[in-house]
C-alpha cells in the first residue's frame, strides 16, 4: 500500500557527479573570466600612466621648449622617479618645479618582458628624438586594444597619440 513512500529519497551517485560535474565547469568559467579581468586592468593601469607621463611631458615642453634627455631611459626606475623642468631625476626631494612626482614602474605579469630598457623589464622606455622636438615611449600590453589600435605587445607612445610597435 505504501509503496511509492519506501523508494529511496536523496540523491543518486549519477545525479551528484552531474551537480560536480556542473560545479566545476561554473568554477572554470570564473576563474578564466578573473584572469582575462585582472589582464585588462593591468593593461588599463599601464595606459593610464603612459598618458600621464605623456601629459607630463607636454607640460615640460611647454616650460622648456624641447623635451628631456633620454636615450633608452627605464622610466619608473633608478635614474627616472620623476620629471621636474630639469629632466628626469630619481627623486623629487630637491625639485623646486616638478611636473610629475612620482613616475612609477608598470604593472608586471608574466606575459609580459619582451620590452628590454637597458637592464629593465616591463618598464616604459623613453627616447628623445629629432633634437628635442619628438619622443617616443615604448611599452608592452598584454592584450588588443582594438578600438584604439594597439596590440598585445610592444608599443609606442608619441605627442601625436600612442601606436602599435615599437617607437622608430
Amino acid at each position: 500500500m505504501n509503496q511509492h513512500f519506501s523508494s529511496q529519497r536523496g540523491f543518486h551517485i549519477l545525479e551528484f557527479l552531474i551537480l560536480l560535474g556542473i560545479i566545476g565547469l561554473v568554477g572554470v568559467f570564473a576563474a578564466i573570466a578573473v584572469r582575462a579581468a585582472r589582464s585588462e586592468q593591468r593593461d588599463t593601469v599601464r595606459l593610464a600612466q603612459v598618458r600621464q607621463i605623456q601629459l607630463s611631458l607636454e607640460d615640460f615642453f611647454i616650460v622648456r621648449n624641447t623635451y628631456p634627455n633620454g636615450e633608452r631611459l627605464a622610466l619608473g626606475v633608478d635614474q627616472a622617479r620623476c620629471l621636474s623642468e630639469n629632466g628626469f631625476v630619481p627623486s623629487c626631494s630637491s625639485e623646486s618645479n616638478v611636473l610629475a612626482s612620482s613616475i612609477q614602474p608598470l604593472p608586471q605579469s608574466k606575459s609580459t618582458g619582451n620590452l628590454i630598457c637597458g637592464n629593465q623589464k616591463n618598464v616604459a622606455c623613453y627616447s628623445i628624438f629629432q633634437d628635442g622636438t619628438n619622443y617616443g615611449i615604448e611599452f608592452e600590453l598584454e592584450n588588443d586594444w582594438k578600438l584604439i589600435g594597439l596590440k598585445k605587445g610592444i608599443n609606442c607612445a608619441y605627442p601625436e597619440g600612442m601606436k602599435s610597435g615599437s617607437c622608430d
